[in-house]
C-alpha cells in the first residue's frame, strides 16, 4: 500500500525529555563511569532496536489512519484499539529503559541520542556531570549541573 504523503512520527514520539529535573542518587568516579560505557553502549543499542520496531508499527498505523481520513473514513474501533495498544507498549518499553538508567544512578538526558550524565563530586565537594553521548569513544566531557550539553568542556579542565 502506497501513500501520497509521508506522515510524520507523532509528536509524542519525537522528543521525550527524560530528565527534566536532576535528581542525584549517587556519584561516580571517572574510572567507574568510563568502565560502564561498554554496558551502556549495549543498553542503548538494545533500547533503540526495541523502540524503533514499535515506532515503525505506530507510524504504519498513523499512515493508514491518514489515508483513511483522505477518503472521509476513520479507523474502526478495533483498529483504534490496536493503535492504542501499540502506543501503550511503546510507553511501557520507554519507561523500562528510563528506569534502567535511573537504577544505575545515571542521568538519562535523551534516549534517542544516547545522551547521559554521570554525577561526579570533586575532592573540594563541587558537583559536576560527566557527559557522554553515544558514538563517543570515551568519557571526554563534563559540565556544571546548571549547564547542559552546550556547556560541555574537555575533561582536562575538570577540577580535582
Amino acid at each position: 500500500m502506497e501513500f501520497d504523503e509521508d506522515p510524520m512520527i507523532p509528536e509524542e514520539l519525537e522528543e521525550q525529555d527524560t530528565a527534566e529535573e536532576t535528581v542525584i542518587e549517587r556519584f561516580f568516579s571517572l574510572e567507574e563511569a568510563a568502565g560502564l560505557l561498554p554496558m551502556i553502549r549495549e543498553a542503548f543499542d538494545k533500547a533503540h532496536r526495541e523502540l524503533q520496531e514499535i515506532r515503525d508499527q505506530i507510524v504504519l498505523y498513523k499512515r493508514f489512519e491518514m489515508q483513511r481520513a483522505k477518503t472521509g473514513d476513520s479507523l474502526t474501533p478495533d483498529e483504534q484499539a490496536v493503535l492504542q495498544q501499540k502506543w501503550d507498549v511503546y510507553e511501557e518499553h520507554f519507561s523500562k529503559w528510563v528506569r534502567f538508567f535511573l537504577e544505575q544512578g545515571i542521568l538519562l538526558r535523551d534516549l534517542d541520542r544516547g545522551l547521559i550524565d554521570f554525577p561526579y563530586m570533586s575532592q573540594s565537594g563541587e558537583i559536576f556531570l560527566l557527559c557522554w553521548q553515544l558514538g563517543e569513544d570515551g568519557l571526554f566531557y563534563f559540565h556544571d549541573t546548571e549547564e547542559g550539553f552546550n556547556g560541555r568542556r574537555p575533561m582536562a579542565l575538570l577540577p580535582e
